[in-house]
């Protein structure tokens, strides 16, 4: 597990916006699973069952009151996020915001997808739902940025 925490790290930090939040995100679901570790039949696909959690526990995390609570009373973008490459500073803040507005399972999509370069049906058996709920998710989360980013 720890060859994979940087990994995950990064995964959680695009998934939740936040450097600290994200190590939460990566502790909690390291914690799970160490717990759930006998329901790991193959060592093969340890990393893939490491991020499907991480994945589920950042879905968590944004959904939780606390985390609602804290984004509230936040009134500037946190920019530790990591950039892209040829992206105008101006537009990352813009897209920042607008991810923020994203509920949890869309943003979960679109950064499996988009930003961690996993195909629909890696996405979908990461997160354990069907190739079109994951199609269906990424569909709303661009139409949803796009209005935001138009606004």
């Amino acid at each position: 597990m720890a060859d994979c925490y940087s990994d995950l790290l990064r995964l959680a930090l695009l998934l939740v916006g936040r450097r600290a939040e994200a190590e939460d995100v990566v502790q909690a679901a390291l914690e799970r699973a160490w717990r759930a570790r006998q329901q790991l039949h193959d060592p093969q696909r340890l990393e893939p069952w490491l991020r499907r959690i991480v994945a589920r526990e950042a879905s968590r995390s944004r959904a939780s009151t606390w985390s609602r609570l804290r984004a509230a009373g936040r009134d500037v973008v946190d920019l530790s996020v990591p950039q892209t490459p040829g992206l105008a500073p101006d537009l990352a803040v813009d897209l920042n915001r607008a991810f923020e507005h994203l509920p949890p399972v869309q943003r979960v999509a679109v950064v499996l997808h988009h930003y961690a370069g996993y195909t629909v049906d890696e996405v979908a058996e990461l997160l354990d739902v069907p190739r079109e709920t994951v199609r269906s998710r990424l569909r709303l989360a661009m139409a949803r940025l796009r209005r935001e980013l138009d606004a």
